[in-house]
């Protein structure tokens, strides 16, 4: 999944990820689902990409989205017991 999480609200996001799980295999069963998108506050700490940060939140916020750092992402994980590889 790419760039789709991060227009969505936590209700939402569990909601498409549940229907992930539905449709994949098991875990045991080699079935994994790799989301691709932003976690703010990771990678470079400069006045652009802060700015661009600031941007995109505002933009979410428009749109009922939400930018999530680190710990938000591994919140919203938890409540579907996915196990989480790497997050970067």
């Amino acid at each position: 999944m790419l760039w789709i999480l991060h227009d969505w609200g936590d209700v939402e996001c569990v909601k498409l990820l549940k229907n992930c799980q539905k449709a994949i295999p098991s875990r045991e069963g080699g079935g994994k689902v790799i989301i691709l998108d932003m976690v703010v506050g990771a990678g470079l700490s400069n006045p652009k990409h802060k700015e661009m940060q600031v941007l995109f939140d505002l933009f979410m916020m428009s749109m009922n989205g939400i930018e999530r750092d680190e710990q938000q992402w591994r919140r919203l994980f938890r409540k579907l017991d996915i196990l989480v590889i790497t997050l970067y």
